[in-house]
Order: structure tokens, then C-alpha cells, then sequence
């Protein structure tokens, strides 16, 4: 994903673009290109996640660290101080957004020794490696209370594996992605709890920095924040599902 990532910013920098937004695959791995692309003469911003570097000039920030936390707190209110056990499916290995939001879940729940974490998987968000790697936790572990997902592939996989094993009604998926694909998923009750980005005002607020730049004002805020919000199948009719997300027959315009 990151050279993939790489390879396009400098494609689009020798096309004579005259900003460029992105979403940087990681930390570390987007400092180098950010900095030749800025040090070219194209300013470079960031939508949901940040780079180490200080030469793009505006973010507009989903903090993966502080999902990684509801998920774990909705999880240490859902228990009841009961004893439980977590697997884990944590998306891909090496990302900064996993690597945070994982970070997240684990600083919570080393505090409350009822919760055991069983397994942590890592892999790609594919929805048939993740189903598989589900099934061979439910094989290996006779008893999973919760699955903690990162994103649809993973928290769906979860759901259909643990249908398919006969042990709904057991184990609770709570996710730190509220895709409108996951929306079916909780009405039904399969997932239990998910956190809403409000990634279209993001998106916006992205798009407005990128005004302001181009018309030469670059002294704006550097971070923003974009809010977040947890919602469960009893409170999910309370989520503006309008403004989350894009019409259904939206698709983004390639040129």
C-alpha cells in the first residue's frame, strides 16, 4: 500500500497538480515524499491521518489511538466487570492507523484484569482472509466473549464466521469504523458497536483548507480534529446517516 501510496503523490506532483490531499499510509513511511513534493513546490495536505514531518501545512485528523480506546471502553461498560476473553482482529500489520487504534484497546484494557485478550491476528482488509482467520480463533478458542474489528472486512468477516459457527448471540463485535457497509450488520444486531467519523464533514473541512491555500492564505490550523461518535443497534437511529455518508450511487470522479 505505502509505495503504491508513493508512486501516486509523485505522479500526480509531475502532472502540475497544484495541491494535493492525502491519506498517508503511515507515520514514518510518507515523510520523504511529503518533503520532495512540498520542496518542489506543491503543498501537501492531510485527510484522517498525519505524517512525521512538519513541511504539510494542514490535517484535518481522525484519532486512531482514541477509537482504539472507545472500542476497549465500550467493551469494559459492556462487561460489567465480569470476566471475558478478546480476540482481536487488527487489520493490516505495520499501518499507523492499526498500530494506533490497537495501542488504544490494549492501554485500556491492561487495567481491568476480568478482560483477557486472547489472540491479536493481523492481516490484510480482505473479508475472506479475515472470515478465515475468524474461524480458526473460534476453532482454537471454545469460549470469546468479544471481537474487537478495525474496519467492515474484519468486523464483517468476524460476524459471518461466527454465524456460520453457530455461536451468534455469544460473542459481541464492537469496531472502531462505522462504514455504511456495517449498517445492515447492526440493525441486525451482529455487531454490537461501532464508532461514526462523520468522514463527510471531514471531508469537507478538508476541501475548504485546500480553498484557503490556494488562495494564498497559509496560515490556518495546523490539526483538525474531526469528531466521533459510538453508536450501538439501540442507538444507531440517532445517526444522521444522510450526512455520514455519500448517496449510494456516488462514486468518487477519476480523470
Amino acid at each position: 500500500y505505502l509505495s503504491r501510496q508513493i508512486s501516486q503523490m509523485e505522479n500526480l506532483q509531475q502532472q502540475g497538480v497544484d495541491l494535493i490531499i492525502v491519506g498517508p499510509i503511515s507515520f514514518k513511511g510518507n515523510v520523504a515524499v511529503t518533503d520532495e513534493i512540498v520542496k518542489k513546490g506543491t503543498p501537501v495536505i492531510n485527510l484522517g491521518q498525519t505524517s512525521d514531518t512538519k513541511s504539510w501545512l494542514t490535517t484535518v485528523l481522525s484519532e486512531d489511538y482514541t477509537m482504539g480506546r472507545m472500542v476497549a471502553e465500550w467493551i469494559v461498560k459492556d462487561a460489567g466487570g465480569k470476566p471475558v476473553n478478546v480476540v482481536m482482529l487488527s487489520g493490516p500489520a505495520g499501518a499507523t492507523w492499526t498500530t494506533d487504534r490497537s495501542r488504544g484497546s490494549h492501554d485500556v484494557l491492561k487495567n481491568h484484569p476480568n478482560i483477557k485478550i486472547l489472540a491479536e491476528r493481523w492481516a490484510d482488509e480482505d473479508r475472506s482472509i479475515q472470515t478465515q482467520i475468524m474461524e480458526n480463533l473460534l476453532q482454537t478458542f471454545p469460549k470469546i466473549d468479544y471481537v474487537i474489528g478495525v474496519a467492515f472486512p474484519d468486523m464483517a468477516g468476524a460476524a459471518d464466521a461466527i454465524r456460520a459457527a453457530g455461536r451468534e448471540g455469544k460473542i459481541k463485535i464492537a469496531g472502531s469504523s462505522l462504514d455504511r457497509a456495517i449498517v445492515p450488520y447492526m440493525r441486525e444486531g451482529r455487531v454490537h458497536y461501532a464508532i461514526a467519523k462523520h468522514m463527510i464533514a471531514s471531508g469537507r473541512a478538508i476541501v475548504r483548507m485546500a480553498v484557503h491555500i490556494l488562495n494564498g492564505e497559509k496560515k490556518g490550523p495546523r490539526l483538525i480534529y474531526a469528531p466521533m461518535e459510538g453508536y450501538t443497534p439501540a442507538t444507531l437511529g440517532k445517526l444522521d446517516i444522510k450526512n455520514e455518508f455519500p448517496p449510494e450511487d456516488w462514486r468518487v470522479p477519476i480523470r
